[in-house]
């Protein structure tokens, strides 16, 4: 037992300052099921932050057409944020559909969202969020398919470092959950280097 690889999460209290300083951004959601994105809206409402929804791109046009909305959305608001939330959409009991579906659907999306923002030439950070994928106390369960989802994001953060923001994992998904991410992220520097990019 010793000798085997262990995680340790450690508490980490985001500076007020320094998401207050980032008010003005605009944040730009990547998600496809409206109910499970409310409270994520309620709480950038809340906080007083502008916001847009887009689609997880299910094809090559869909992935220009993510390119092109992005280079509009930074040109209108250079501090842009954005959260890639499309396995929240998804979060039920671990079946063969709900891992068939991460597998075509939302990695396949997720690879498009990273080509995009790169295609465009951008070095917007994007943050992916996912329910259930990390095991932070003894009594957490861990669902395999939003776990699938961590691991292939955290290859992308190797592939496309100029565009990675981060990797957060919800328990509940409620608006206070949320909230407490939005004014985590919005307190990272967006050019500072040595940062926490995995957050539970």
């Amino acid at each position: 037992a010793d000798a085997r690889y262990e995680i340790r999460w450690e508490k980490s209290t985001p500076a007020a300052s320094d998401a207050q300083a980032d008010e003005g951004s605009a944040w730009l959601i990547i998600g496809d099921d409206a109910n499970a994105l409310q409270p994520l809206v309620d709480a950038l409402a809340g906080q007083g932050r502008q916001h847009q929804i887009l689609g997880l791109p299910a094809s090559d046009a869909d992935e220009e057409q993510l390119a092109v909305a992005l280079v509009a959305a930074v040109a209108e608001n250079p501090t842009l944020r954005v959260m890639h939330v499309a396995a929240v959409d998804s979060y039920t009991t671990t079946s063969m559909p709900s891992l068939l579906q991460m597998q075509h659907q939302v990695l396949g999306g997720t690879r498009r969202v990273f080509r995009a923002v790169a295609a465009a030439g951008l070095r917007t950070p994007i943050w992916v969020v996912t329910r259930g994928a990390q095991r932070v106390t003894d009594i957490d369960a861990v669902s395999p398919d939003q776990s699938c989802l961590w691991g292939f994001s955290r290859a992308a953060s190797l592939e496309h470092p100029q565009v990675w923001g981060g990797l957060a994992d919800l328990a509940d998904g409620t608006a206070e959950e949320w909230s407490r991410l939005i004014t985590y992220v919005a307190a990272v520097p967006r050019d500072s280097a040595i940062r926490e990019d995995q957050l539970a």
